[in-house]
């Protein structure tokens, strides 16, 4: 069982160096690959804020903190869809598939639906609406996802009565650390949002209840 603490511990470390390393290369690297968040070379010129060789490593954390206090608040307003969400996890790799495909053709489904609303004067604002319920609902999927990854590593080792809120912020820690890294953090990063996002749709938004019309049948 020690050997399972100190593999949790590890792998905290680990990933923090990860993030650390990757976010110094990848400005270098930015001119040849697209980064997700904003880590390309074009934003960090002169001018920029956090421009500079310490720009992507002060980005890095400021996402993680970012996130990090948002899955915190999200854990406390929600915490039994949470934990609903996180549970749906808890299947077959056939079916986290499935889940991350559902995820998928969501999001390929609001970006159309909003590129069309943009055209129009009128419906202008949808794509402000849909954009932003998407970003919501990917968000608490994302932190589901990041408390059933830390959840799981926690109980492994016999932690699992410790705050939620670490196992949240020891699987973020671990997921954000991937981001980073030219090509394969951007499809990793597509591949964790579009699971979080099909997990949260498919548990109704982690109420548990079934998609259907019949109250709308109800007399």
């Amino acid at each position: 069982m020690k050997f399972r603490k100190w593999m949790v511990i590890l792998s905290a470390i680990v990933s923090l160096g990860v993030l650390i390393a990757a976010s110094f290369l990848s400005a270098r690297l930015a001119s040849r690959f697209s980064l997700p968040f904003g880590f390309d070379n074009g934003q960090l010129e002169s001018g920029h804020p956090f421009s500079g060789r310490y720009g992507t490593f002060v980005s890095s954390f400021g996402m993680l903190f970012a996130v990090g206090i948002s899955g915190i608040l999200v854990l406390y307003i929600i915490p039994a869809r949470v934990r609903r969400v996180a549970d749906s996890f808890s299947v077959k790799l056939s079916q986290l598939l499935r889940l991350t495909l559902l995820g998928f053709l969501i999001e390929v489904l609001v970006v159309v639906v909003g590129i069309g609303s943009a055209l129009m004067i009128v419906t202008f604002p949808l794509t402000i609406l849909l954009m932003g319920a998407a970003f919501i609902i990917g968000l608490v999927g994302f932190i589901s996802l990041a408390y059933a990854v830390g959840r799981g590593m926690l109980r492994s080792a016999q932690w699992q009565y410790i705050s939620p809120v670490y196992s949240m912020l020891l699987g973020l820690l671990i997921l954000l650390a991937l981001v980073p890294i030219p090509v394969l953090g951007g499809v990793l990063f597509l591949a964790f949002t579009s699971l979080g996002l099909g997990a949260t749709i498919l548990s109704h938004f982690g109420s548990g209840d079934a998609w259907t019309l019949t109250p709308l049948l109800e007399k």
